[in-house]
């Protein structure tokens, strides 16, 4: 954020294009994360998970 803020103040950069750049790259991580999330789920074992235990009495 601040490299962007400085670009705009810098002058190379207009607001327009710093608010792209920052669009695409949350659109890109919100791609990527739910990518890792799917495939996680997918690929999970069931030996992941806790085994049940049934109370002893």
């Amino acid at each position: 954020m601040a490299v962007g803020l400085d670009r705009i103040y810098a002058g190379t950069h207009w607001p327009s294009d710093v608010l792209a750049g920052i669009l695409i790259a949350t659109a890109w991580m919100c791609f990527v994360l739910s990518i890792r999330w799917i495939t996680d789920r997918a690929f999970a074992s069931e030996q992941t998970e806790r085994p049940r235990v049934s109370p002893a009495s």
